[in-house]
C-alpha cells in the first residue's frame, strides 16, 4: 500500500529548478552503470545520510575545504550539504541522482531548511517534536523521542511547504518520526530501519544493508541508519546551517533525475560523488576531468573515507594513462616512452636539473641511449653541433625546484635543436604530494604548460602515469610529445 501511495505522489506536478525537472530522467547511453535498475526502484531511498561521519569529518572538518564557482552532488543521503557548508563564492548548485524518488525527497528537505530560521527549528519540524541542542545530545536522544508527536508542529510544516511535499513527509517520513526508537522494517524505504537525530558510527561500521530483503533483515534484526548528525558537518553550528540555507534559497539551483554522464559541466566546478565511482567505470576519466576536483571514497581507504580527486583543467587531452595498479610510478613512465620512442637504439639528449641528492647520475640513464646535460649548459647552447641526437627529453625539471624561466629557455631550446621532443614534468594537482625531494608550489599549473607549449606547435600529444597507488584517475607524471619531421603524421 506503501508503495502504491508513494508512487502517485511522485508522479505529481514537479518544481521546475532553472530548465530542469525531476520528470526529465533518461538513462545514459553507452554507459553501463553496476545495479542500475536495482537503484531506480522506488524504496531504495535515503530519508538522511547513511555515510559513516569518521569518513567525512578529515574532508568536512578540515581547514582546507576546496573551493568551486559551481558545485556538483549526487543526492544520496545528502552528503553534499556538508561541503556545501563550507563553500563561499559559489555561482550554482546542481543536485543529482539516478532515483528519481530521491529527487523528490530532496526537494522536500530543501524545502524545509529554506522555510526554518534555526537548525533546532529545523529538527523540530522534521521530527514534530520541540528540539534544543542546549538540552538534547547523542546520549539522551531516547529522551527526545520519548515525547509526543507535537500537532502544531505538524500544522506549522504543513503550513510551509507545498502539499505534495507536504503529503510526501507524511507518507515517507511519518512513520518513522512517530517511534524513532522501533526499529521499522515496513517503512517506505528499504535502507531505513531508524531515522535518528544523532549518531555515532564507528569508522569501519556499516549503516545499511542495500541488498537484503526485508524479511532477511527483520529476521535477523539488522538495523539500517540514516542519521542527520546533529553537530556535525552542516548542522554543526548556526553559521554553517545558515549559509546552507543561504546557498540553496539565493544561488542557481538544479534538482534533476539524470546520470552523472549526462550532466551538463561548467568551469571551475567542484563534484561531491561520494560513492558514485568506483574508477573503474566507462566514460570516468573523461568525466573526472570535467572538474577542478571530485571527492569521493576512494581506494586508499578501502572506500572508508572520502578523499580529493584533483584532475585539474587541461588544454591538451590526455591520450593515454598508463601504470594503473602498478605502484612503481618509474616503470610506468618507462612503459610511456617504451611505446613512443626506441631508447635502447636511438640516442637522446636528456636535459636535467641536478637531484637534491643524486646530482646527474638521475633519469632514464639505464637506457643505452642515453645521454645527460646540466639545464644551465643546455640553455647557453649556440647550435645544435654535428652530433646532438635528434630526440631531446626535458626530465621533470620544475618538479625538482628548476625556475621556470629557465625550463621555459630549455623547452624552446629543445624545440630549436631536436626532431622529437618529451617533457616529463610531475602533475601539480596529484595528491602524491608533497614528497621529500618534490614541490608541488614549484611546478607549473598542467594547464599553463599546456598553453605555453601550445604556443610553439599545435602538435603535441600528451600522455599520464598513474600515482603511487596505481590510480589512473590521480595522474602523477605527465609527458608532452612531438615530433616535428615526418614522424608526426603517422604518431597516434
Amino acid at each position: 500500500m506503501i508503495k502504491k501511495i508513494f508512487k502517485k505522489i511522485t508522479k505529481l506536478p514537479v518544481k521546475v529548478y532553472n530548465k530542469f525537472t525531476t520528470n526529465n530522467f533518461k538513462k545514459p547511453v553507452g554507459v553501463k552503470i553496476l545495479n542500475d535498475e536495482y537503484f531506480l526502484l522506488e524504496d531504495k531511498i535515503y530519508l538522511a545520510s547513511a555515510d559513516q561521519f569518521e569518513g567525512l569529518k578529515g574532508i568536512v572538518e578540515g581547514p582546507n575545504v576546496m573551493q568551486c564557482k559551481n558545485f556538483y552532488s549526487v543526492i544520496g543521503g545528502l552528503g553534499g550539504l556538508n561541503i556545501l557548508a563550507r563553500l563561499e563564492q559559489l555561482e550554482s548548485i546542481v543536485f543529482f541522482d539516478l532515483n528519481p524518488y530521491m529527487a523528490k525527497i530532496c526537494e522536500l528537505i530543501f524545502e524545509v531548511i529554506k522555510n526554518c530560521e534555526t537548525r533546532d527549528e529545523f529538527i523540530s519540524l522534521i521530527y514534530l517534536r520541540d528540539f534544543s541542542s542546549k538540552k538534547y545530545f547523542v546520549t539522551n536522544q531516547h529522551e527526545y523521542y520519548s515525547k509526543p508527536v507535537d500537532q502544531a508542529l505538524l500544522n506549522k510544516l504543513k503550513s510551509k511547504i507545498k502539499k505534495d511535499l507536504f503529503d510526501l513527509y507524511m507518507k515517507a517520513y511519518y512513520p518513522y518520526i512517530l517511534d524513532p526508537m522501533v526499529q521499522k522494517y515496513d517503512g517506505i524505504s528499504l535502507h531505513c530501519t531508524t531515522l535518528r537525530v544523532f549518531h555515532e558510527a564507528p569508522r569501519n561500521g556499516v549503516m545499511t544493508y542495500p541488498f537484503l530483503t526485508r524479511e532477511e533483515m527483520a529476521a535477523n534484526k539488522m538495523v539500517s541508519v540514516n542519521s542527520f548528525f546533529f553537530g556535525k558537518g552542516w548542522l554543526k553550528n548556526e553559521e554553517r546551517f545558515i549559509k546552507v540555507k543561504n546557498h540553496l534559497k539565493n544561488k542557481n539551483l538544479s534538482i534533476i533525475t539524470r546520470s552523472i554522464y549526462e550532466l551538463e559541466f561548467k568551469p571551475f566546478s567542484g563534484l561531491y560523488a561520494s560513492n558514485v565511482f568506483n574508477g573503474d567505470e566507462k566514460g570516468y576519466p573523461e568525466t573526472v576531468y570535467k572538474f577542478e576536483w571530485m571527492l569521493m571514497y576512494g581506494k586508499k581507504s578501502n572506500y572508508l573515507e572520502l578523499e580529493y580527486k584533483l584532475p585539474g583543467s587541461r588544454l591538451i587531452k590526455i591520450s593515454k594513462v598508463y601504470g594503473e595498479g602498478e605502484s612503481d610510478t618509474h616503470k610506468s613512465c618507462c612503459e610511456l616512452l617504451n611505446d613512443h620512442f626506441d631508447l635502447e637504439n636511438e640516442r637522446f639528449l636528456e636535459v636535467i636539473y641536478p637531484h637534491v641528492s643524486e646530482g646527474m647520475v638521475f633519469g632514464f640513464r639505464f637506457y643505452k641511449g642515453y645521454t645527460p646535460i646540466n639545464v644551465e649548459e643546455f640553455v647557453n647552447l649556440k647550435t645544435p653541433g654535428g652530433k646532438m641526437p635528434k630526440i631531446i627529453g626535458i626530465h621533470m625539471l620544475m618538479g625538482n625546484h628548476c625556475d621556470t624561466a629557465i625550463w621555459k629557455k630549455a623547452v624552446l631550446k629543445a624545440f630549436e635543436f631536436g626532431e622529437k621532443i618529451f617533457i616529463f614534468e610531475h602533475r601539480r594537482n596529484c595528491t602524491d604530494w608533497p614528497e621529500w625531494d618534490v614541490e608541488a608550489d614549484w611546478i607549473m599549473p598542467e594547464i599553463e604548460i599546456d598553453r605555453f607549449l601550445l604556443e610553439l606547435s599545435d602538435g603535441w600529444k600528451k600522455y599520464g602515469a598513474a600515482n603511487k597507488y596505481g590510480e589512473a584517475d590521480d595522474i602523477r607524471n605527465i609527458c608532452w610529445i612531438i615530433k616535428k619531421r615526418s614522424e608526426a603524421a603517422s604518431d597516434k
